[in-house]
């Protein structure tokens, strides 16, 4: 633990013994803190991160290539087959009805830093642009000033950099890396707060397919922006 570490122990302590109106911190209050720290810390030492919770069945189910097919680009960069469920054999159900269980997915802190370093790099300099241009094709400003980024053209230029590099030897990896990317952003959003929703895309979902589409599409429409107060280390 380090000192900075410490010091928010302390004063989480004490905030929670405000809220029982205690005029000290008790054991109670202090476990209670430590327990809130281990969930929301993410451990240097820790050698790997779980990304199972954040990856729902329906974004599985539809990963992009980033091969530069035409149809894929056109439609968010997803591939319509469940490929990484059929090679962690979950697509089958029991033949006692149950539920499968999801194959746990995890990655290394190292590649959860770098892959958030990139997405909150790239949105930061779409934001720059925004600023400067009254218009663009991938790019939205809101009325609260907020500039954005689509979910699935910031996965789509990630990929197509990787790409490049030929960092790839088969689509099926490249799917694995966007399914995990995309559970990345739902931890970015929903438990780090680097990343803010401006727009949940299912007015743009809607208008394209229908109702019935997914609520995968509804998230690869959606609009990201960097929260105004996260500082990029």
């Amino acid at each position: 633990m380090t000192v900075r570490q410490l010091e928010a122990l302390i004063r989480l302590s004490e905030a929670i013994a405000r809220c029982h109106l205690d005029n000290q911190v008790q054991t109670r209050h202090v476990r209670l803190a430590v327990k809130l720290l281990q969930t929301s810390i993410i451990r240097v030492e820790s050698s790997e991160i779980d990304l199972s919770e954040f990856q729902d069945q329906d974004m599985d189910e539809e990963a992009g290539s980033g091969e530069g097919n035409d149809n894929n680009d056109a439609d968010d960069g997803q591939v319509g087959s469940s490929t990484a469920q059929q090679a962690a054999g979950t697509n089958e159900k029991p033949a006692d009805g149950s539920i499968p269980q999801r194959k746990k997915s995890t990655v290394t802190d190292e590649y959860f830093q770098r892959i958030t370093k990139a997405l909150v790099m790239r949105l930061r300099q779409h934001e720059e642009t925004v600023m400067q241009q009254e218009h663009g094709e991938t790019v939205m400003q809101k009325g609260d000033g907020l500039a954005g980024m689509r979910q699935r053209d910031l996965i789509k230029w990630y990929v197509d950099q990787q790409n490049e590099k030929n960092n790839y030897s088969s689509v099926e990896e490249a799917k694995v890396e966007i399914s995990q990317i995309k559970a990345i952003i739902e931890i970015l959003i929903r438990r780090e707060g680097h990343l803010i929703v401006v727009d949940d895309g299912r007015q743009t979902a809607t208008e394209a397919a229908g109702a019935e589409q997914s609520e995968s599409a509804a998230r690869n429409d959606r609009i990201l922006a960097v929260a105004p107060n996260y500082v990029v280390e």
